[in-house]
């Protein structure tokens, strides 16, 4: 399950260069979905060494906070499809800002609860099913992310070989 789980990570790693906000959710998320296993092997506290390191290398590195335009985000040619028929929309760099924090708090209190607190009787598997449904909200959102990319690219790379 590890060699799978590694390597569907591999084309995220190979883009976080280009989108390093994104890039680094993404990873984030991935390793947060596996808790409930780390949790049973006894491997809390690496998940949490580990996660906490690579969030602190991603914010020194890639300076992640500072990357969340639309130009960074690689969504600048999709927002301006999108405006032609929603002349207000906007991607707004405070929200995405925003929900990544959430998103960070809400998987930081997931994991102490799951830690720390025993389920009740009627719900033995509540903190698994919590994790596993916002990782899968989470994944959700990043297929229509990396989607909208790959499709706007590849119109924008048609366009420009037209016009060529």
């Amino acid at each position: 399950m590890l060699i799978c789980f590694c390597f569907s990570l591999r084309p995220v790693c190979l883009v976080i260069n280009e989108i390093p906000f994104m890039s680094a959710w993404f990873l984030l998320v991935s390793t947060f979905s596996m808790l409930p296993l780390l949790l049973k092997d006894g491997l809390l506290l690496s998940y949490i060494v580990t996660t906490l390191a690579f969030l602190t290398a991603c914010t020194t590195s890639f300076s992640i906070f500072e990357k969340t335009s639309e130009d960074d985000l690689q969504l600048k040619a999709f927002s301006i499809s999108v405006r032609k028929y929603i002349p207000w929309f906007r991607t707004f760099p405070n929200a995405i800002k925003s929900s990544f924090l959430v998103s960070i708090t809400l998987m930081g209190i997931l994991t102490l609860m799951s830690a720390t607190l025993d389920p009740p009787q009627r719900l033995p598997d509540l903190f698994p099913v919590a994790v596993s449904a916002v990782s899968c909200l989470h994944f959700l959102f990043f297929l229509l992310y990396f989607n909208v990319i790959a499709i706007w690219e590849l119109k924008d790379s048609k366009t420009q070989k037209k016009s060529n």
